[in-house]
């Protein structure tokens, strides 16, 4: 359980570092970063929720689907070790692990190619179409 929860602790900071580091970097102002930063806390907070469910119905479809999005697994699938995963299914816990890995490696070359384009232009407004330029710039 202990290697569980690090190794989902360590993928977790770090998948959700990458998401406050992109808003970070990509904000001109500190009223754009709170504007950002809305959408990045409720999915913390419905990946909590997420966790509270599985408590309850472990079983149901919505847990089996949650496990598998990066932004939540890490909360049910260690929900689902501390209750045991039925006999032969935890590979859904390793495919999980793996999702989250490849998520977090995505997410983090994107925030880095984003912090290292736009941390630098100060005092502009966010709009998609610097988002994009940023992200195609290398």
């Amino acid at each position: 359980m202990l290697v569980h929860f690090l190794l989902f602790f360590v993928l977790a900071y770090y998948f959700y570092g990458a998401f406050f580091s992109a808003i970070g970097a990509t904000a001109g102002t500190e009223s754009d970063g709170q504007q950002f930063l809305f959408p990045v806390l409720f999915i913390l907070g419905f990946s909590l929720y997420a966790g509270y469910y599985s408590i309850i119905l472990p079983d149901s479809s919505f847990t089996q689907w949650m496990q598998f999005i990066p932004f939540t697994s890490p909360v049910v699938v260690m929900v689902k070790i501390a209750q045991g995963y039925p006999e032969g299914t935890y590979y859904y816990a390793i495919i999980s692990i793996l999702i989250l890995v490849v998520s977090t490696y995505l997410l983090l070359r994107v925030s880095g190619r984003l912090y290292k384009n736009g941390i630098l232009h100060f005092g502009h407004h966010l709009r998609i179409r610097n988002l994009i330029n940023w992200l195609k710039k290398s």
